[in-house]
């Protein structure tokens, strides 16, 4: 089983693309914490949204907002200078928003966007080599 699920915090904007064949992709990043006191460190995990979850996700998240996320992680890999790079991240199914967008009274802090699975999903490939991820990562 390849579920995963998280709490963190948007460390910047979502970015929107949107596929040859239509479909809206939506890219970000959470830190999400762990540990306390001295033992206390931050993973950064790469999220990707797709179709109406994507468009939910662009519309009411922005840098800081704390969202809850559940999903699969996908990898991948790919070869820069003859080295082969290993990616990761996590495709949501489900995104849901934990805390009020102040300035839009029409974000309800308990929505929740579920991906469902249904045929308007479209199981893509999810390798990105925009992000390229490798052994550098301090976590």
């Amino acid at each position: 089983m390849n579920t995963v699920t998280l709490i963190g915090n948007l460390t910047r904007d979502p970015e929107t693309r949107t596929t040859d064949n239509g479909t809206s992709v939506t890219s970000f990043t959470i830190a999400v914490n762990t540990g306390w006191g001295d033992n206390k460190k931050t993973a950064f995990i790469p999220i990707k949204a797709w179709s109406k979850t994507a468009e939910s996700c662009s519309k009411y998240l922005t840098k800081g907002a704390k969202v809850a996320i559940t999903g699969r992680i996908d990898t991948g890999s790919y070869e820069r200078d003859g080295k082969k790079i290993f990616t990761w991240e996590v495709t949501a199914n489900n995104v849901e928003f934990l805390d009020t967008k102040k300035s839009d009274s029409t974000y309800d802090s308990s929505s929740s966007y579920n991906q469902g699975g249904g045929d308007d999903f479209d199981r893509m490939p999810s390798t990105d080599d925009d992000m390229p991820f490798d052994e550098d990562i301090p976590f």
